[in-house]
């Protein structure tokens, strides 16, 4: 089918691009009074170590403009070795022995005002009524696709919650 194609070299005819190099991107701005040229958001491709022959590491770059500021900030990284990166203090390389080779890393920004700015959230979303009595609210799995379920973190309501009151247990 149809295809958009976007090639970057370093030189004539085809110099091997480098670790960093950006192969493209999508760059999203809005109208701000002055100009078109505040970016809202933009995502990237970028070489993700060493190109060989027939060998081109990737990672794909998502970056949003947080209000008040007038750049993006790096917010999501899929790089490549797969790993899922979601980061709102804006460091998507994360290096240490906890990091580098979970799949999914998610980092908070322990300087904002919010108590809970490097958690991660599990929420349901009830749109006409409160969370009953023994429904699930939330569950991170532990298993695999042979054997199953090894374990899991699970969340229910104790009772039934009002304004203010959220029973539950896990």
């Amino acid at each position: 089918g149809p295809s958009i194609d976007l090639g970057k070299s370093r030189g004539y005819p085809n110099t091997i691009v480098q670790s960093g190099d950006m192969l493209g991107q999508i760059r999203f701005a809005g109208a701000d009074g002055t100009n078109l040229e505040s970016p809202a958001a933009q995502i990237k491709v970028e070489v993700d170590g060493t190109p060989g022959e027939n060998d081109m590491p990737g990672r794909l770059v998502f970056k949003t403009t947080a209000d008040g500021s007038a750049s993006a900030t790096e917010r999501l990284r899929i790089d490549s070795n797969g790993r899922v990166i979601i980061a709102n203090d804006g460091v998507t390389n994360p290096t240490g022995t906890n990091t580098q080779y979970a799949p999914l890393v998610v980092r908070g920004n322990t300087s904002a005002t919010s108590s809970r700015a490097g958690w991660l959230t599990l929420a349901r979303s009830e749109a006409s009524a409160n969370v009953g009595s023994g429904e699930g609210i939330g569950e991170i799995f532990f298993g695999d696709q042979q054997a199953g379920e090894y374990g899991a973190i699970r969340c229910f309501a104790d009772a039934a919650a009002a304004v203010g009151d959220y029973p539950g247990r896990l």
